[in-house]
C-alpha cells in the first residue's frame, strides 16, 4: 500500500507515575521464587524490564485514551470539532461492548458526526488503526482521524501474581504466565491528515502487512491473564517480520540504508536482538529503547516511542522513519513515514 495524501499531524502521549520495579515483583512473589528454585533478577534478565508504570487504580483504559487524546489536540492545535473518526486500538478495553472508543469519543467531546469504533488486533494494531484512517483519507471520504491507545497492566499483574500463590506453579508454568510482569501502562495519541489541510507535511508514504495464523496459540490472553509459549512465540514473530520487511522494502521502494530511525514494538530485548539480526539490520543509533523503564505497552508501545522521541528530539525534522508492529495470532505491519 502506498499513499498520495496522507500526512501525520502529531503525536501525544501520557506515561502514569505510579513505577513498579521487577525487584518489587519478585519480593510479591518470593515463596514462588525459594519453592522452583529461581535465582532473583530473572525477570529483569529474561525480559529486559528493570520497571514499568501503572495507572492509579480508578483510571480505566478509556481515561488513559483519552488523556493522550487531549495531549495530541493540544500539541497539534486543531479543533476537536475537525476530527471526523476516532478509533481505539488498544489491547485493554473497558468492556466487550460498546466499543471503547465511544466512551472515549464522549470524554473527548468529539462531535457527534465523528464516527468511533474499536480495531483489535493485538500489539499491531494501532498500526493497523493508522491504516485505516489512511484509507479513509486517501478515498476522499475524511480528512481528519485520530487513533488512540491506552494500556493498563496493573490488573492482569497482581491477578497473575495472586494466580501464583495461590496454587504453586510448575517452572514450566511460571514461564509460560511470565509475560504480565513484563508489561507496562501508558497511553498515545495520533491524528492524520489529508495533506491539503496539513500544517505538518509528515507524511505516511506507505507500508505492508503479513501474517501468520497458524500460531494464534502461542499467545492467549484474558483480562486476567496471559499464556505465551514464549521461544516459540519470539520465532515464529522473528519469521514473519523477516519474511514483512522484505515486503515492506519492495513495496516502498525504501532501503535500509535510508532510513535514520527504527521505532518498533519493543516485548522483549533478547525478542529485539533477535529480529534485527533475522532481518539484517543494525539498528544502533537509529532506534530509541524504551522497554527497560516502561515495560511492555501493548499496542501503544511502537507509537509511545516514537511520541517520546519527538519530545527527546531524537526524532527530527526529514528522517525517514519505519514503524515496525508484530502483535499474537500473528501479524507484523511496517510502515514508512517521510518525518
Amino acid at each position: 500500500m502506498l499513499y498520495g495524501n496522507v500526512c501525520i499531524e502529531g503525536l501525544g502521549h501520557v506515561i502514569p507515575d505510579e513505577i513498579i520495579t521487577a525487584s518489587w515483583l519478585e519480593e510479591q512473589l518470593a515463596l514462588v521464587f525459594k519453592k522452583l528454585e529461581l535465582d532473583f533478577g530473572l525477570i529483569e534478565r529474561n525480559v529486559g524490564v528493570s520497571q514499568r508504570r501503572w495507572w492509579p487504580e480508578n483510571i480505566r483504559f478509556s481515561d488513559a485514551a483519552a488523556m493522550a487524546g487531549e495531549k495530541v489536540l493540544e500539541n497539534t492545535g486543531i479543533d476537536r470539532k475537525e476530527i471526523q473518526v476516532l478509533i481505539n486500538t488498544s489491547v485493554g478495553r473497558d468492556y466487550l461492548e460498546p466499543a471503547t472508543a465511544s466512551t472515549i469519543h464522549h470524554k473527548l467531546g468529539l462531535d457527534s458526526t465523528c464516527r468511533f469504533f474499536d480495531v483489535v488486533n493485538a500489539c499491531v494494531a494501532f498500526l493497523d488503526g493508522i491504516t485505516v484512517i489512511a484509507d479513509m483519507i486517501e478515498l476522499g471520504r475524511i480528512d481528519t482521524g485520530m487513533v488512540v491507545a491506552g494500556e493498563g497492566s496493573r490488573e492482569v499483574t497482581l491477578a497473575t501474581i495472586d494466580a501464583f500463590l495461590r496454587e504453586m506453579p510448575s517452572r514450566k508454568h511460571f514461564y509460560e504466565y511470565l509475560v504480565p510482569l513484563s508489561l507496562g501502562s501508558g497511553s498515545v495519541a495520533m491524528i492524520l491528515r489529508h495533506r491539503d489541510k496539513s500544517s505538518s507535511g509528515k507524511r505516511l508514504i506507505g507500508g505492508y502487512s503479513l501474517t501468520a495464523s497458524e500460531h494464534c496459540d502461542l499467545c492467549i490472553g484474558e483480562r486476567n491473564w496471559i499464556m505465551l509459549k514464549g521461544r516459540e512465540l519470539a520465532f515464529a514473530g522473528v519469521e514473519l517480520l523477516s519474511r514483512c520487511s522484505e515486503g515492506f522494502f519492495k513495496e516502498t521502494g525504501w532501503k535500509d540504508a535510508i532510513i535514520d530511525r527504527y521505532f518498533t514494538h519493543q516485548f522483549s530485548k533478547v525478542g529485539q536482538d533477535l529480529a534485527w539480526r533475522r532481518v539484517g539490520v543494525d539498528a544502533t543509533g537509529r532506534e530509541l529503547r524504551t522497554l527497560d523503564w516502561l515495560g511492555n505497552i501493548g499496542a501503544a508501545s511502537c507509537p509511545i516511542t516514537m511520541s517520546l522521541a519527538v519530545e527527546q528530539g531524537f526524532l527530527t525534522d526529514g528522517h525517514r522513519v519505519c514503524m515496525i508492529g508484530v502483535g499474537s495470532g500473528l501479524s507484523c505491519s511496517m510502515l514508512a513515514v517521510q518525518w
